[in-house]
């Protein structure tokens, strides 16, 4: 349930995108594997269920909405290289993650 309320307030904020973007493109960092991956599914499917309950076209104001995931593994390093993996090489405009010990590595980044 947290996902869904947390990806409805995604969705709300990105709603006034500006109109010459493209595309939307969202990372999402979670848990697949590790330790906490059950919990990573749950969430996962919490996204996936947000985007078709929010933006069943995939788009938002008309532009289209990309989410991309990426594998947390419960380690802090992961969590940056993942990161880096989708912010300066799949071009993400917007980062979300459901647990501290994932934000907390890439807080310094996503300031810059």
């Amino acid at each position: 349930m947290r996902c869904l309320i947390c990806l409805a307030v995604l969705f709300a904020a990105a709603a006034p995108v500006r109109a010459d973007l493209s595309e939307l493109r969202v990372a999402f960092i979670n848990e697949l594997t590790g330790p906490v991956a059950s919990l990573g599914r749950v969430c996962t499917h919490g996204v996936e269920t947000a985007v078709r309950a929010h933006a069943p076209s995939n788009s938002i104001g008309g532009i289209p909405v990309k989410i991309m995931m990426g594998d947390a593994r419960d380690d802090p390093a992961a969590t940056v290289s993942e990161f880096r993996r989708l912010v300066e090489l799949g071009g993400a405009q917007v980062v979300a993650t459901i647990r501290s010990k994932s934000a907390l590595p890439i807080n310094p980044l996503a300031e810059r």
